[in-house]
């Protein structure tokens, strides 16, 4: 977190033209610096202050998720999954849509090799957030449940992505509990 001089504190920003700037071999550090950073930040506001940080938080997240070089690394994408589900479990639920809306954006969109690696991130985020606030947002479990079904097709020679996905499909599950569609639930066992 980072106090200004009047006793605020201001939100965190990646600098992206600086991540791009630096060597390929320091941009991964930079952006686990970063996204460590980020976490201590989002884990030093109470339950009360969380809510008016939320929006810029979840800005930046998805711009790191959004990443197509660095590609966010597994370290990175399980911290962008566990910060999103602490400000969802934690804080105001009322970006949880939105939030669920543009990850499953990232993993509809675009079919090369880059994108397979931001939709990595999105898969592995959408799993931690419907673990933590799934029961919110059990009318979205559908949608997200086949986005992931039908990007399994697209990752048949990643075993990374394939075991996000199916990670991902069981957090879901586990999230929404007995609140989701017959047919997704036969698809997700199929």
């Amino acid at each position: 977190r980072i106090e200004t001089t009047n006793g605020t504190t201001q939100d965190l920003e990646l600098d992206v033209n600086k991540l791009h700037s630096l060597p390929s071999e320091q941009q991964d550090l930079y952006l686990l610096n970063f996204v460590s950073d980020l976490l201590h930040h989002v884990e030093g506001f109470d339950s009360e202050s969380l809510p008016s940080h939320q929006a810029a938080v979840k800005r930046e997240l998805l711009k790191i998720a959004g990443l197509a070089s660095p590609a966010p690394s597994r370290v990175i994408r399980n911290n962008l999954g566990y910060i999103f589900a602490d400000i969802f479990r934690r804080g105001s639920r009322n970006l949880l849509y939105e939030t669920i809306n543009d990850l499953v954006g990232l993993v509809t969109s675009g079919k090369g090799e880059k994108e397979l690696k931001i939709k990595h991130a999105a898969v592995v985020c959408i799993g931690q957030i419907f673990k933590a606030a799934g029961s919110s947002a059990a009318s979205l479990a559908n949608l997200a449940c086949s986005s992931l079904i039908r990007l399994i097709k697209q990752a048949q020679t990643h075993a990374g992505l394939r075991g996000s996905i199916f990670r991902a499909l069981s957090l879901i599950i586990e999230g929404v509990g007995h609140s989701v569609d017959e047919q997704i639930a036969r698809d997700v066992l199929k």
